[in-house]
């Protein structure tokens, strides 16, 4: 019997070390998840910020040529101020470029996790009390299963080795209470 509670013991703390392993992974999952989220969103948000400069830059790209035809006759508003003229370098094309490689790597990631989940981690997807509960029970079920399985043969084994030993100790009984011819002693009597 203590061995049984040593047993289902040791089943049970299996089985709670794998639901720890896998609520770990679970939360590795959801970790990833978040990232993934997260840089989808900087990436939306760097996209809004790049359509605000591009706008910005027509904006005063406009504005800087109609100050040059209003200051046509001073040779434009370079000459007007007296400095040397600057002219706008848009640059954005290496962000979008940037922004596609992001959101290749989000499709890729996306893509690659979602073939890892097989239908068993599916099923611990769904609550976290109930892969606790089959974790913890799987063992001693396994046990159980293990010892229905096994139990008839050992019983058997068992209840031979306890009858030969019975039958032993009953022959030894019989043989002590009857003397045997060799044994006998004529100075006895």
């Amino acid at each position: 019997l203590l061995t049984l509670i040593v047993r289902t013991g040791i089943a049970a703390g299996v089985g709670t070390g794998t639901a720890t392993l896998i609520r770990g992974n679970q939360q590795f999952d959801a970790l990833t998840q978040a990232i993934n989220l997260d840089l989808a969103q900087l990436k939306n948000s760097i996209r809004h910020l790049q359509g605000s400069l591009d706008s910005l830059a027509e904006t005063v790209l406009q504005n800087r040529r109609g100050l040059d035809l209003m200051l046509l006759h001073q040779r434009g508003l370079c000459q007007a101020l007296g400095e040397q003229c600057c002219f706008y370098a848009n640059n954005s094309g290496i962000v979008q470029d940037s922004l596609a490689v992001v959101r290749q790597h989000l499709q890729k990631r996306t893509k690659i996790r979602k073939q890892n989940q097989n239908w068993y981690k599916n099923i611990f997807n769904w609550s976290p009390w109930l892969t606790t509960l089959i974790t913890a029970l799987a063992g001693p079920l396994a046990l159980l299963l293990l010892l229905l399985t096994l139990g008839p043969y050992i019983l058997n084994k068992l209840l031979a080795f306890v009858c030969k030993r019975l039958e032993a100790i009953q022959l030894m009984v019989l043989r002590s209470k009857y003397h045997h011819p060799n044994d006998w002693d004529p100075t006895e009597d």
